[in-house]
């Protein structure tokens, strides 16, 4: 979704990434009348997935959109240690409709475009550079939100240090599967595999995609990356649901195995999601915490509207986000009591 008019050269908020996250801030900041422009790396804007696609099931409510049956695979589903009901999303589907609402409400966007400089804040904005193929375009922002992931480049390009030891960092393989005989929601904690595992940090999981497909999966710790495809090969020669089904795609993903970001916001920028470490430690869940943490980096700035993006004028976004962390802190002593591991720390 590259468009064919000119990039703005000016904007009171610059998204970077268009996940979750990002697509969640731009329908609601373009809906406020502010303007947005979206820059997503990836050639097209849902492509390639990372994830295993389940959510919350008012995801949707959300992110500020009606749902489509088109953009969820499977509903109904339970997991352990949720309350609530879960779904199994589409992601490609449904970012790429998302980017598509968000434009039409009036942000610009841009895929196959990449952040590759932040200026540092002038006390009214940041000076971007993007890139787009081999043209390079500058940009003057009010404000920068970092929707960019894990790795989360626009984040340290701002002067924010988001550097994870690899010690800190799961890494992840699944295959989506045909011909499997699947039906509910299996997380494989304690999967029965020929050698054992400690349950966590490793996940391991089966999810239902409806119509013979699955999702088959897992995350181990960056140490452990290694063993991937071999503990992945033994899940499913050991599963009668899956044994024999056909492989259509392969995902490799990474994820953050720290708490997130204490302080996620300075001078002329916000950090959402994946990019603020705000994953759930018990399932490795970051949809809904990208989405929330998405739609209250919008609203912070919508309430600062006609200030200046500083520090101060944006510390209730993080106010804003104390009951999505304070959730995590509790996940994160279930887990700590549950693999009896040390909490582990943040780095910023």
């Amino acid at each position: 979704m590259g468009g064919v008019s000119k990039t703005p050269d000016r904007v009171d908020v610059l998204i970077a990434g268009g996940g979750p996250a990002g697509l969640t801030a731009a329908l609601e900041l373009a809906s406020s009348g502010a303007s947005v422009l979206l820059a997503d790396a990836r050639e097209t804007i849902g492509s390639p997935l990372r994830c295993g696609e389940v959510t919350f099931d008012d995801f949707l409510d959300m992110v500020g959109v009606e749902p489509r049956p088109e953009w969820i695979r499977k509903s109904g589903l339970r997991q352990r240690f949720v309350r609530r009901a879960l779904f199994v999303l589409d992601r490609p589907a449904l970012e790429r409709d998302l980017a598509e609402i968000a434009a039409g409400r009036g942000a610009t966007v841009r895929s196959g475009t990449a952040v590759v400089d932040v200026g540092p804040f002038d006390g009214k904005g940041r000076r971007v550079t993007l890139r787009t193929g081999r043209e390079q375009v500058e940009v003057t922002a009010g404000c920068v939100i970092a929707a960019d992931g894990v790795s989360s480049t626009v984040a340290r390009l701002a002067g924010v240090d988001t550097y994870l030891h690899p010690d800190a960092v799961c890494t992840g393989l699944a295959h989506v599967m045909s011909g499997a005989r699947v039906t509910h929601l299996n997380e494989v904690f304690t999967g029965r595999l020929p050698e054992p595992v400690p349950a966590i940090p490793y996940y391991f999981w089966v999810i239902p995609h409806g119509n013979g497909q699955a999702n088959v999966g897992l995350y181990l710790p960056g140490r452990d990356g290694a063993r991937a495809r071999v503990l992945l090969d033994r899940m499913l020669a050991d599963s009668d649901a899956i044994r024999g089904g056909e492989i259509t795609q392969t995902i490799v993903g990474v994820i953050s195995d720290a708490p997130p970001l204490d302080r996620p916001f300075a001078d002329g920028l916000l950090i959402t999601g994946g990019a603020a470490r705000m994953i759930l430690p018990l399932s490795a869940g970051g949809i809904a915490p990208a989405a929330i943490s998405g739609r209250h980096a919008a609203r912070t700035l919508i309430a600062n509207r006609g200030k200046p993006a500083t520090a101060e004028n944006l510390t209730g976004y993080r106010e804003a986000l104390e009951p999505l962390y304070s959730s995590i802190r509790q996940k994160w002593d279930l887990r700590r009591d549950l693999s009896g591991a040390p909490r582990a720390a943040s780095n910023a």
